[in-house]
């Protein structure tokens, strides 16, 4: 399975704001800003994975191949940049009905390998626009 998602790739780590829950409570989450992000990229993956005749999510362990795109102004660590859009292939929970949507991947417990190559504007393998495409396949080993 192949997958494109356009545009400067994002890291969560350092996008970390403490929330007040309902009750009084406070939690670590990320931004608004962060999470619409991963919302949509939870919905443009899920919707290639249909058009490839897909529709059950990954149950299986699987390795993923990443390429990332990025301007140099916008070059976070390559170590961080997979974090979202595994987070992202999980889907998005709709807590009022208590199911989970635009899922792909049942649980990124299942990923055995990830492999990512940061290609930074100015390097002789970029071309094109700044953008993230991935590869998922069944675990081999």
């Amino acid at each position: 399975m192949n997958f494109l998602i356009e545009g400067k790739a994002l890291s969560q780590k350092n996008d970390v704001v403490i929330r007040k829950a309902k009750g009084g409570r406070y939690f670590v989450g990320h931004s608004q800003k962060l999470s619409k992000v991963r919302d949509q990229i939870s919905k443009d993956v899920f919707q290639q994975y249909l058009d490839q005749g897909y529709s059950d999510p990954i149950d299986y362990l699987c390795e993923f191949s990443f390429k990332f795109y990025c301007l140099r102004q916008h070059e976070p660590d390559v170590d961080n940049l997979a974090q979202i859009f595994l987070d992202a292939l999980q889907g998005i929970k709709n807590k009022k009905e208590g199911t989970v949507e635009y899922q792909v991947l049942k649980n990124d417990k299942l990923v055995r390998v990830i492999r990512c190559e940061k290609i930074v504007l100015g390097d002789l393998d970029y071309n094109g626009e700044p953008r993230t495409e991935f590869e998922i396949r069944e675990y081999q080993k």
